[in-house]
């Protein structure tokens, strides 16, 4: 047993334990609807949310707010909603939820996706942020109450996005080093050969390897595509790839703003307002287990048009209005 659990066994037995009629308190239902409440001083019901986010993260805080807010809207007055940040301590964290009574949790990332599978596994959860649902162990199981927005594009869309912003763009190398990463690029080769896209892999164990892979892939490719990796998504391949005029597409703005030419990557603003649907469709009744994991919904486009004149690629003649952020 994880240290926390006799914590959060402590902190949480009178509000999970099943409770007779008439005794204090509200009993939680979790087979059916969550009717978990607690009476506000004028004797209201209000509903409460826990968001436990795992770091203190600019995107974590960012979708954490656009969750606060779009689900405020969707309930109304009568909610409350209390963010815990893990690096509190674990201890602090089951205190405060213990005394919170939440009808939902919600993780943000993938260490409080672990935390609340792990500590509380009789409340309803939905996660958002989280790079692999298996990794942070918020697989259904048939038990757990979970549901949620994974935190990366769907190889189709991420696909969808390079071939509307880059038409002429019909061969791209990519390289992996890792094999979550080698297993992503495959995905997106996948989705590429459905939308004439040819995708050319480089399976590479170095820094010097990777730059080596970019300089056999030139004459065939008519851009890179870096995805994720710690030896194949360095920066620096950016302005390695640049050196060869090699237009460059990567996972977030930061590397497009030193050099790449598009960045096609989540938002994640739109990504809390997609948890709050779905943890308001928990609150109104519907099991967790019922509705599926999402992928997210909206990219975040962004576009160095600097860096698109240097390397000769031609835009979509609506691309720059279409996207979210542009280098001019």
């Amino acid at each position: 047993m994880n240290r926390t659990a006799p914590l959060v066994m402590a902190a949480c037995a009178a509000l999970l334990a099943p409770r007779a009629p008439g005794a204090e308190g509200v009993p939680m239902d979790m087979a059916g609807p969550v009717r978990a409440r607690c009476d506000d001083p004028a004797g209201a019901s209000l509903v409460r949310v826990v968001v436990v986010r795992g770091w203190a993260r600019s995107q974590h805080a960012t979708a954490a707010a656009a969750f606060t807010a779009h689900l405020t809207d969707v309930r109304g007055t009568l909610l409350q909603v209390i963010e815990v940040l893990l690096d509190e301590g674990h201890e602090a964290v089951v205190a405060r939820i213990g005394d919170v009574c939440p009808a939902l949790t919600v993780a943000v990332g993938d260490a409080a996706a672990r935390f609340v599978r792990r500590n509380l596994p009789r409340l309803p959860a939905v996660f958002l942020l989280v790079r692999d649902r298996d990794a942070a162990g918020v697989a259904h199981d048939g038990q757990r109450g979970l549901t949620g927005v994974l935190l990366r594009l769907s190889p189709a869309l991420q696909v969808d996005v390079v071939r509307r912003t880059l038409p002429r763009i019909r061969r791209v190398g990519t390289l992996c080093g890792g094999p979550a990463t080698c297993a992503l690029a495959r995905e997106i080769a996948e989705a590429g050969r459905a939308r004439d896209l040819v995708v050319e892999i480089a399976h590479v164990r170095s820094g010097g390897a990777s730059r080596a892979a970019v300089v056999r892939m030139r004459p065939r490719v008519d851009a890179l595509w870096l995805l994720p990796d710690r030896i194949a998504g360095h920066a620096s391949l950016i302005l390695y790839a640049l050196r060869w005029r090699i237009p460059t597409i990567t996972f977030e703005p930061r590397f497009m703003r030193r050099g790449a030419v598009l960045s096609v990557s989540p938002d994640f603003v739109d990504q809390g307002r997609q948890a709050a649907v779905l943890a308001a469709r928990v609150l109104d009744g519907a099991p967790p287990t019922a509705l599926p994991v999402e992928w997210p919904r909206k990219p975040f486009v962004a576009i160095n048009r600097p860096a698109a004149a240097l390397t000769r690629v031609a835009l979509a003649t609506d691309a720059l209005d279409a996207a979210d952020e542009v280098v001019p």
